[in-house]
């Protein structure tokens, strides 16, 4: 197991935990489920890949790829959700 990858979930997980910390203010983003749903898929591929090492490679090895583009998918239809609702809110557009 490389190391990189054990940091990389240290972080994911203190991220999540200052998500959660901070639900309240998040709870303000627009779309903010989308965006949570990204954050649990960063920690999912995270936590896949460290696990990956130890059992079932093969399926977890899938389920991290499967969960890191899901994240990125998600993360782009947040930013188009949230740039076009923008759009159309400034005046004069």
């Amino acid at each position: 197991m490389a190391v990189h990858e054990f940091i990389s979930l240290i972080i994911s997980c203190l991220v999540m935990g200052f998500v959660f910390l901070q639900w309240h203010q998040f709870k303000r983003i627009q779309n903010f489920s989308l965006l949570f749903l990204c954050f649990v898929f960063v920690f999912a591929a995270s936590a896949f890949s460290v696990f990956e090492h130890f059992y079932l490679y093969p399926s977890l090895n899938f389920l991290q790829h499967f969960a890191s583009a899901l994240s990125g998918i998600l993360l782009a239809i947040w930013c188009r959700l949230v740039y076009v609702d923008t759009k159309k809110d400034t005046p004069g557009q």
